[in-house]
């Protein structure tokens, strides 16, 4: 089985066992680890093919919320009750104006 270093904390490496790995799923929902983030976003670089600019800035962005107690979970929409807060993500235009200006982290 093959183990690949994976980036933790200040750049530590930790050995994953890729064939083994298995996502946190809890009760239907799916706990994204740092790992996760990881292939979702080389994922997102590799598929998104309809421009946009790298995922990258977003990964350091996010992974750093995580670090600091942020939870990030998928969830199937009819698991949502109807008074449900939820939050979605997005952007139009150019990723030049991303790429020239650091995000407030608001």
């Amino acid at each position: 089985m093959e183990k690949r270093p994976v980036e933790r904390g200040k750049g530590d490496k930790v050995p994953v066992d890729i064939p083994s790995y298995r996502p946190k799923i809890i009760n239907r929902e799916w706990f994204i680890s740092e790992l996760d983030l990881e292939w979702i976003t080389c994922g997102c670089y590799h598929l998104g093919t309809g421009g946009g600019g790298t995922p990258y800035p977003h990964f350091i962005r996010l992974r750093e919320m995580m670090r600091h107690g942020a939870v990030v979970r998928v969830i199937e929409p009819s698991r949502i009750s109807d008074d449900a807060v939820i939050a979605s993500g997005g952007g139009m235009g150019s990723p030049d104006v991303s790429m020239e200006k650091l995000p407030a982290m608001e």
